[in-house]
């Protein structure tokens, strides 16, 4: 799976395991909602102050949002504010 794969599906879990719409994730993050629906439709080639500015809005590290690993351990994994357990997408690692 490509970085950029991973990130849109990444933005969209944490998303939703916070409750959040695109629009109030959006209001956030200070872009626009059909910029976070294109992010998550894996259509957009993200700047990196706004992979900063969408690690704020969910109050993690930039890094957390471009999580790889085996999906062995619990790397990725985190519980959002309202106490919801959650896991970021871990690709498998293939040649």
């Amino acid at each position: 799976m490509c970085l950029q794969n991973l990130f849109s599906e990444n933005v969209r879990a944490v998303r939703l395991a916070r409750g959040m719409s695109q629009e109030e994730f959006a209001g956030r993050a200070s872009l626009h909602r059909t910029y976070i629906s294109s992010i998550e439709r894996k259509l957009r080639n993200l700047s990196i102050q706004n992979i900063q500015w969408l690690a704020v809005a969910f109050e993690v590290d930039p890094q957390e949002l471009l999580a790889l690993g085996n999906g062995s351990s619990d790397r990725g994994a985190f519980t959002t504010q309202s106490g919801h357990n959650a896991r970021l997408q871990v690709p498998s690692r293939t040649p």
